[in-house]
């Protein structure tokens, strides 16, 4: 069972204690962040309504097709649904958490990917999202 546990929690974080090194690297921050410490973004994001929702907005987002079309065509969720779902928890409680220069980088990691996804989307009623 440790063995299991060890495999699963590298899955999920990177490491077999469950501490993913940036999460450990949020105590290294130079200042207070975006949110204050114990405010209600601290507050939300540390129940598990934040799970409930987050696993809801992707349930929403795949019944848009244009959202779905876009996931499908940039996203690595088919290689690597895990580490694609990790990635948007780093992003979560790095924003949350961290310091304004670490919640600044991992932003600007997210926007990497997203810079390179090109296309237009067409509604089937001919709509073109601007």
């Amino acid at each position: 069972m440790t063995r299991l546990r060890a495999r699963l929690l590298t899955a999920l974080a990177g490491d077999p204690t469950g501490m993913a090194p940036y999460v450990r690297a949020l105590a290294d921050g130079d200042d207070a962040g975006y949110f204050v410490e114990n405010g209600p973004a601290w507050t939300v994001h540390a129940g598990m309504g934040t799970l409930v929702a987050g696993i809801r907005a992707l349930l929403l987002q795949a019944l848009h097709p244009g959202a779905l079309a876009g996931v499908h065509d940039w996203s690595r969720y088919r290689d690597d649904p895990i580490g694609r779902l990790t990635g948007t928890v780093r992003w979560v409680i790095t924003l949350t958490y961290g310091s304004t220069t670490q919640a600044d980088a991992e932003t600007a990691r997210v926007g990497r990917f997203h810079r390179r996804v090109q296309g237009e989307y067409v509604a089937g009623d001919g709509f073109r999202p601007s």
